[in-house]
């Protein structure tokens, strides 16, 4: 990574691991959370709602639909390709159940899904909606075409 950030990534990862871990040690709950959020934040992991197990498991009827970053534009510009997008939606109302970001960038990514949970508005709003191009962003309405 440029500028060193692989250096600050891994300082980080191995604070939250030690937050885990002493949090663990001391059966304080407030730093194995605060460990486990720094770990995901640095793993660049950000997801919202249910995952496709959870609602498997709850007897929810869902489609599932992954997007690897390696075909974005952007990505593929910046050479940042590692990474996926992955969302889950309920199979007969179309309403996105959950979303998982995978990717340099996916605290941003994540937002939109965030918005269209919130408005209780189904996946296909997106389809339609004209996006930046080149941007990581596109990579949240091209994983919701791929259900359609």
């Amino acid at each position: 990574l440029p500028n060193g950030q692989a250096y600050v990534s891994v300082a980080w990862g191995a604070c939250a691991l030690a937050l885990l871990a002493l949090g663990a040690r001391r059966d304080a709950e407030g730093l194995r959370w605060t460990g486990l959020a720094t770990l995901l934040v640095v793993a660049k992991l950000f997801a919202v709602d249910l995952a496709e197990r959870a609602a498997r498991a709850a007897g929810r009827s869902v489609k599932v639909a992954r997007y690897d970053m390696a075909k974005n534009g952007k990505a593929r510009e910046t050479g940042e390709t590692a990474g996926f997008v992955k969302v889950v939606v309920n199979a007969h109302t179309d309403e996105l159940l959950g979303a998982a970001v995978l990717a340099v960038g996916g605290a941003e990514l994540v937002h939109a899904y965030i918005a269209l949970m919130n408005a209780g508005a189904p996946y296909t709003a997106l389809l339609d909606a004209v996006l930046i191009h080149p941007t990581r962003s596109e990579a949240v309405q091209s994983v919701l075409k791929s259900l359609a």
